[in-house]
């Protein structure tokens, strides 16, 4: 049981990592295309 709720604990912890990789992605991706957008109209105007 104890070795049960170990393997439990150590997926929830990865589960965790994995979500706030994603909003890390996230803003970073935000960020690119932001700068990459600003970068576009610099150009056009």
């Amino acid at each position: 049981i104890e070795q049960n709720t170990f393997v439990w604990g150590n997926l929830q912890e990865i589960k965790e990592m994995q979500f706030s990789s994603y909003i890390i992605i996230g803003v970073l991706l935000a960020i690119g295309l932001f700068i990459a957008f600003k970068g576009l109209f610099k150009n056009v105007t």
